[in-house]
């Protein structure tokens, strides 16, 4: 997965991938052979989107280590030649795939009811989920960080929009070697899990080790841009742009697109005539309205025998969200500029057009938390032929020690593994950022229910 800050400069998460390449030299995996043991199941392209689970054991089957869960993308077929079996290689990938080709609508109704409740990032994650048919087993969500007033979906990938309000929030969403979704919050790597050495790797650990000062992600000042909403006073919120027209003893369903998200719906109006002008309200009615945020389906059913209705003076009146990009919050050195900056010019990010950043308060506090991920250069630490170690997690923290490079070890936060499986054994390559002095630019925060206000408390999280 991303670093905890690159996902909120880029404003996506990662969907991981796996290649597993299997031996078909009995034509078991053939789609377009009848005979194949599994042409029943794999023929028409039903090789799309099984489901995929990947362990692996390294003291003989006493222990097996789940290293991914996800779906198939398609299988390829590849024939026998004179220097190879046949084979089928299946592209695969984590379980966010499955959120990713989905589209989503929010009814006016469930943007009202979080709106009422003050509905968190994480509450809001939950509600998408939920949603689209996911259990409490299927995710696994850090309370939340800031309260999002409004948040809506429109015909849109439930998944970019969760990486959204993660973002907005200075967190991240994916979904495990498990295949359970997770939402990590800014705070999330103060646990102990995450500041516990989990192993010690020397030089006979790896075959070889990349140490590498990063500047693509250094900024001397951040710049957060925040786009609050408010609801406006009741007008006309939609007019047709061609005629309405419902045939005789038939019906029209017409989708009425927004400029902007819509609290309520205060009045529909319309009436019917022939086309030689005579009225045909009486024999015209609505017959269903289903609201969204940003749309409505509307459905007119016309009973008149024998005239088609054309319907005039069509005007939806509502409460719409009105607002967009009007403030900004910064942090930077202040007149306190170190040394290391100096002879280097100043460096400016701008984060903006993320919908859900609706207040300064949040806007400030992603600009003190991110400048303090970006003030100064950070280590990323890349471990090549790693003898595989199943056990190890997104998150983990190991110990690195060479003593051609280093004269003291260097502890990383593991955000990335890659790993390869095959007749030789399984080997890893795992690349981390240095934490070694922390990951935050405090070790411990004050904690609700458990600190004392005393003298001198510790300092609240961002």
């Amino acid at each position: 997965y991303a670093p905890l800050y690159k996902s909120l400069l880029d404003g996506k998460g990662v969907v991981d991938s796996c290649t597993i390449t299997l031996r078909n030299n009995t034509g078991r995996f053939s789609s377009r052979n009848s005979a194949a043991a599994l042409y029943a199941y794999l023929s028409g392209g039903g090789g799309y989107r099984i489901p995929v689970r990947l362990s692996v054991t390294i003291d003989g089957g006493s222990n097996w280590h789940r290293i991914f869960t996800g779906v198939t993308k398609t299988p390829v077929e590849r024939t026998a030649t004179t220097n190879s079996i046949r084979t089928v290689t299946i592209a695969c990938r984590s379980n966010e795939e499955l959120l990713l080709q989905e589209r989503m609508s929010t009814p006016v109704s469930t943007l009202v009811a979080m709106h009422t409740a003050a509905y968190s990032e994480s509450e809001i994650i939950a509600t998408w989920l939920q949603q689209l048919g996911y259990g409490g087993g299927d995710y696994a969500l850090d309370t939340g960080m800031h309260t999002i007033p409004w948040a809506w979906l429109d015909d849109e990938s439930p998944l970019e929009d969760i990486w959204m309000l993660a973002t907005a929030a200075g967190g991240r969403f994916y979904a495990d070697y498990n295949g359970v979704f997770r939402y990590e919050a800014a705070p999330h790597y103060l646990a102990s899990a995450h500041t516990t050495v989990v192993d010690s790797l020397t030089r006979d650990d790896f075959g070889s080790i990349d140490l590498e000062w990063q500047d693509a992600d250094l900024y001397s000042r951040i710049v957060v841009e925040t786009a609050p909403r408010q609801e406006s006073a009741v007008a006309v919120i939609w007019e047709p742009d061609s005629t309405i027209v419902v045939p005789a003893g038939g019906s029209t369903t017409v989708t009425a697109r927004f400029r902007q998200p819509v609290v309520s719906i205060t009045d529909v109006a319309w009436k019917a005539k022939s086309s030689a002008s005579q009225d045909l309200t009486s024999s015209v009615s609505l017959v269903t309205a289903t609201f969204y945020a940003q749309r409505i389906d509307l459905t007119w059913s016309n009973a008149h025998a024998t005239r088609a209705a054309y319907l005039y003076g069509v005007a939806l009146s509502g409460v719409p969200l009105v607002g967009g990009p009007t403030q900004e919050a910064s942090e930077d050195y202040g007149g306190s500029v170190p040394q290391w900056w100096s002879n280097r010019g100043e460096r400016v990010k701008s984060l903006r057009g993320n919908p859900y950043i609706q207040s300064r308060a949040q806007a400030q506090s992603l600009a003190n938390f991110l400048f303090d991920q970006c003030k100064a250069p950070r280590l990323r630490v890349t471990l090549r032929g790693v003898p595989g170690v199943p056990s190890y997690r997104l998150g983990d923290r190991l110990s690195v020690t060479d003593s051609l490079l280093m004269s003291a070890a260097t502890e990383i936060m593991i955000d990335r593994i890659s790993w390869r499986c095959n007749s030789g054994g399984f080997s890893q390559e795992i690349s981390g950022v240095d934490v070694t002095a922390g990951l935050y630019a405090q070790a411990a925060y004050f904690r609700l229910d458990t600190d004392a206000l005393i003298a001198d408390p510790k300092p609240v999280f961002y």
